[in-house]
């Protein structure tokens, strides 16, 4: 096959992955050796003088990998009935989202593009017959061990709301502590007068509402201590000088089984109907009146 040939191929820069990918690429193969564009006669390539005819490439495509490109063309069409046979469909706009969440911006021809949304189209299918299945439908024990293996996921993180004033010297940031502790100074007020903080020093110092573990290290080491009204003594932070005022302090808090058994329940049935799709794909083959004419392609096993 002649470089001009893999050209379009070439340029889209993207790998196919998932149900259907190779069976797509094996039928794009064949669709360039058909085109007009890429013919020599019948002659597919030349090695030093010797030939490769077309008759003889297309028949070792059959031998390698034939019977498996034909039961994924199988496995498509049973996909296909069945979700139609159960009213199951895929709209556009899901197929778009999957398309943008596998490749993101796709630099790909036209036809590229539609034999890719087709082989998504059929994933999501598949998808949407397994998560029907009463099989993938998970048990109160499953999302009851789930919710307790995963609990932190659920938490809501401790949270500080801070205010801070930031000079550029030692002896700045204790004069500024000595007329905040000792002569019951506003601290709102002095940040203003004082901080060096273009951010906060507008609104009095104040950093807003900060989850604790997002905290730079030394910060959070020295906030960990405190409690609400509390003041720092002043540290040393990246070449500034800091005082910090705790302002307010939420507690960590775990959102309930009953608040998350609607989205563990999805997680597990997502879960558990992608492990069902073999099996799911071997019963619609069992079912399934089958039959396979070329003597090359028969024997077809699903594994």
């Amino acid at each position: 096959m002649s470089s001009a040939c893999l050209e379009g191929s070439e340029r889209s820069k993207f790998r196919l992955s998932g149900w259907g990918a190779f069976s797509w690429c094996f039928v794009f193969a064949v669709a360039l050796l058909a085109s007009s564009s890429c013919r020599r006669s019948d002659i597919v390539a030349k090695v030093n003088g010797d030939v490769i005819f077309e008759s003889e490439f297309i028949s070792e495509l059959l031998r390698r990998a034939g019977k498996d490109v034909l039961k994924e063309m199988i496995t498509e069409k049973l996909i296909r009935k069945e979700a139609s046979a159960k009213g199951i469909t895929v709209t556009p706009s899901e197929v778009d989202a999957e398309l943008k969440r596998r490749y993101g911006e796709l630099h790909a021809s036209a036809d590229e593009i539609k034999r890719l949304r087709r082989s998504i189209e059929t994933n999501l299918l598949l998808k949407k017959l397994c998560m029907s299945d009463e099989r993938a439908m998970p048990t109160t024990s499953e999302i009851i061990a789930y919710y307790e293996q995963h609990k932190e996921e659920f938490a809501a993180p401790e949270t500080v709301r801070l205010r801070c004033i930031v000079v550029g010297d030692e002896a700045s940031a204790v004069s500024a502590y000595r007329a905040l502790v000792n002569h019951k100074g506003d601290f709102a007020r002095l940040a203003s007068q004082i901080s060096i903080d273009e951010s906060t020093r507008g609104n009095g110092g104040d950093m807003g509402k900060l989850p604790l573990k997002n905290l730079h290290p030394k910060l959070r080491k020295v906030v960990e201590g405190m409690d609400v009204g509390g003041i720092s003594k002043p540290f040393e932070l990246d070449g500034r000088w800091w005082i910090i005022k705790v302002e307010e302090r939420t507690e960590k808090r775990y959102r309930s089984l009953d608040d998350v058994r609607q989205m563990i329940t999805q997680i597990l049935r997502e879960q558990k109907a992608l492990a069902l799709q073999p099996v799911y794909i071997r019963k619609l083959w069992e079912k399934a009146d089958v039959k396979i004419y070329h003597r090359e392609l028969r024997g077809i096993e699903l594994k």
